[in-house]
């Protein structure tokens, strides 16, 4: 989300009384905390740490002032969740291939939902499937889809903008690519007696 959007957002919460912008690359709020400090030089600071955090996992500590304190196990000493375990959960839900990756969302026999991202100048394999088909929706960037059987899948192939979709059929051969120079993402509908990467039969020309 944009820092703009943020500030917004964090800003019309009755229990914020101001915003601050801070750097966050040693994966810390050192840098949040100096500000405070600075910007109330005869208060005392609290950091408050959820349930996730201790004096052996909190960078913050470094930081020696005699107005700085710090608290633990704000929310409750067990936490449900994080957003550095949500982030880690997301970032082990990606599949890598060399075109970009894909993530599962949905699964159930008979159907499932992918998100593709297919980097800039980088396609996936000419490709089709015998017990599934396809409904695609572009939702961020443009694709370019190719096919082999002009007679039969002629009505695929094109290129295809935000909130454009298509429809692709079992056993029509089809090709996804990203000729731009920005990031391509999918969200790829299966559905059928086999939604399985097992299901996929590759034309090498």
């Amino acid at each position: 989300m944009p820092i703009d959007e943020r500030r917004t957002v964090i800003a019309s919460l009755r229990c914020v009384d101001s915003v601050i912008e801070f750097d966050d690359h040693d994966g810390s709020a050192n840098h949040a905390i100096q500000q405070v400090l600075q910007a109330y030089p005869q208060d005392r600071v609290m950091f408050a740490n959820g349930g996730d955090r201790a004096a052996t996992n909190t960078p913050e500590m470094s930081i020696t002032d005699a107005r700085l304190e710090f608290q633990f196990g704000v929310g409750g000493d067990t936490k449900i969740n994080s957003s550095s375990w949500i982030l880690q959960e997301w970032r082990a839900s990606q599949t890598p291939r060399p075109w970009g990756y894909y993530r599962v969302l949905h699964a159930v026999p008979g159907a499932k939902v992918k998100e593709l991202t297919v980097d800039p100048g980088h396609a996936l394999s000419m490709q089709r499937h015998a017990d599934r088909q396809e409904l695609w929706l572009v939702t961020s960037g443009q694709a370019t889809v190719y096919t082999l059987d002009r007679s039969t899948d002629l009505e695929l192939q094109g290129r295809y903008t935000q909130h454009q979709y298509l429809h692709i059929d079992a056993n029509a051969w089809h090709q996804l690519a990203n000729e731009t120079t920005e990031p391509l993402k999918i969200v790829e509908i299966q559905y059928g007696s086999r939604c399985s990467e097992d299901d996929i039969e590759r034309h090498h020309p």
